[in-house]
Parts: C-alpha cells; structure tokens; sequence
C-alpha cells in the first residue's frame, strides 16, 4: 500500500499540473484511472483494518493520498465511498447515521498533528461532496472550517477556492448579494496570489449572477475577463464554457452574430476536449440560435442530435 501511495502521488501531482495547465482530456482519464487504482488497493487495505488508531490512522492517510486527484473526478460519488469507507475504519457510526456536521468535526480531530493547509484541503473536499448531496449545512460547516484553517495556514490559494467555494454554495441557496460578496472576495484572493484560473472561474460566476439578474452589460464584461484568465490557464474545457455562456448573453443583447460565433467555438472546442455534456448543452445554444437566424431544419437537427448526447 504505501509503495502504491509513492507512486500514485508522484503520478498523480505531474498529471494534475497538466489538467491545470491545459485541461488535457487524456490527462484527466489517466487521473481517473490511478484513482480507481488507488481506490481498489485502500479498498482491500480498509476491508482489513481494525478499529482503533492504527484504522483511524490509516483511514486518514489514504484520504489525504487522494486528495491530489479527488477533485479531477468529475462523479461526487467516488469521493463520498472513499469517505464513508474511511468513516467505517475510524470506528465512527455507520455512514447514514453520522450528520454531515459531527462527520466534519469527527474529520477535523483526527488531524490534530496535520498542518492546518492539509486538513483544509481534505474537509474542502468533504464540503464538495456535501454540497453536490445538497447537504447545504454540512457543506457550509466543512467550507467554514476549511476557511479557518486557510487562515491559519495563511494559505491564500486554499482561502480563494474556498471563498469561491462558499459563493456557490449561497448561488444555490438564492442568496445572490452574499454569493457576489463571496466570489468577489476569491477573485481578490486568486489575484494576490497570481491564480489566474480560480480568478477566471470567479469572474464567469460573478458573470452568471449578473446574467440572471438582467445586467447583460456587466455580465458581458465579466465574461471577457473570465475569458482572458482562463486563456492565461490554458484550460480549454473552462473557455468553451464560458464562450457558450457569453453567447447566450450576446444574443439577449440582440447581437446573433457574435452569439453564433461564441456558440460555433464552444461546440467545436468541447468536442475536441470530449466533454460531452457541456458539448450537448453548447449545440443546443447553437441550435436556437440557428433557428432564430433562419436556419430552422439545422436547428432542430443539432437539437435532436443533442438529445441523444443527453440520454
């Protein structure tokens, strides 16, 4: 096990630095590979253990090994079995009967001896998961405790995604005025400390609250800096999307033109990077805007097409 943790971090941190500098499709599988890999050699290691320290211990080793990769995954699920089955080795109550917020209590004990970035790292994870369960106060209590030990640790990068983090969480609530202040204050956050990609992801979100609330100018402009960001990134995933989504706002601004061109780009690029959900959505986008300039029988076709992609 500890052989296979060596490898799977050294493998694991020279894939992740490529997603995060190109979003490379093929990199990201190989993540998704080496964490089933390491999912299925902990598994087996965990199916073993004991309660007592030496599982506790164990449990939370192979969480942190993960961690490097968990949030490349794009299914919450794996991430949640890999908690519940660390939760079973801690000697905690069975998974469903442990609330989200003794969980993340449970979580922050158990690294009393880590430094303050890693454990905010690992319950910043457990607050994704969380979330994506729609867990809105669990969530909010592990991003809460992985922002005080950001602080602590003096960490900014960690206070950024967390922020950012933070701000999606009170987006699904409807608390738009404090879901801007939160994204707001990762852009501030992500720019002090030169991540131009969690600072790109803010300024689309910030876009997104602006588009729902009608202020299609702001939203435009929002945009075109999320846009620059991201192409300092290099991730080709984030642009597509955030071409496709600035097309919706050009054509509410009536400019068909530059909305079919956003949409034509972010279809193109999607189905180069094999995002096919994002892609499905973009030709749908495209395919209105078709219809709506005239082109009625390719819309529809690219919206059937879509569909099909969808089921």
């Amino acid at each position: 096990v500890a052989r296979h943790d060596a490898w799977f971090i050294e493998r694991a941190r020279e894939l992740a630095a490529r997603v995060d500098r190109t979003g490379d499709i093929h990199a990201r599988e190989a993540l998704a590979r080496e964490l089933d890999s390491l999912l299925e050699v902990h598994g087996r290691a965990l199916a073993r253990a004991v309660d007592g320290l030496d599982a506790s211990t164990e449990a939370i080793e192979i969480l942190l090994a993960a961690d490097a990769v968990l949030a490349t995954r794009s299914s919450a699920k794996t991430r949640l079995d890999l908690w519940r089955r660390a939760c079973l080795a801690m000697a905690t109550a069975p998974p469903a009967a442990v609330s989200a917020s003794r969980a993340t209590g449970r979580l922050g004990q158990a690294l009393p001896a880590r430094e303050e970035d890693a454990r905010a790292e690992l319950l910043l994870d457990l607050g994704v998961v969380l979330h994506a369960s729609r867990d809105w106060e669990g969530a909010r209590s592990a991003y809460m405790t992985a922002l005080g030990d950001g602080r602590a640790a003096r960490d900014q990068r960690t206070m950024a995604r967390v922020s950012g983090n933070l701000g999606a969480l009170h987006h699904d609530e409807g608390r738009a005025d404090a879901a801007r202040r939160s994204y707001e204050r990762s852009v501030e956050l992500a720019a002090a400390v030169g991540d131009a990609r969690i600072e790109g992801i803010m300024w689309a979100n910030l876009a997104v609250l602006d588009q729902e609330q009608g202020q299609l100018d702001g939203a435009l402009e929002r945009y075109d800096k999320a846009l620059a960001l991201l192409e300092q990134a290099r991730d080709q995933r984030l642009i597509a999307i955030t071409w496709s989504n600035r097309g919706l706002v050009r054509l509410e601004r009536g400019d068909r033109d530059g909305a079919l061109a956003d949409h034509e780009r972010a279809v193109e690029a999607l189905r180069l990077v094999g995002e096919t959900r994002s892609e499905a959505l973009a030709m749908v986008r495209l395919g209105v805007t078709w219809t709506i300039g005239g082109r009625r029988d390719d819309g529809a076709r690219l919206i059937d097409d879509a569909d099909v992609m969808f089921a």
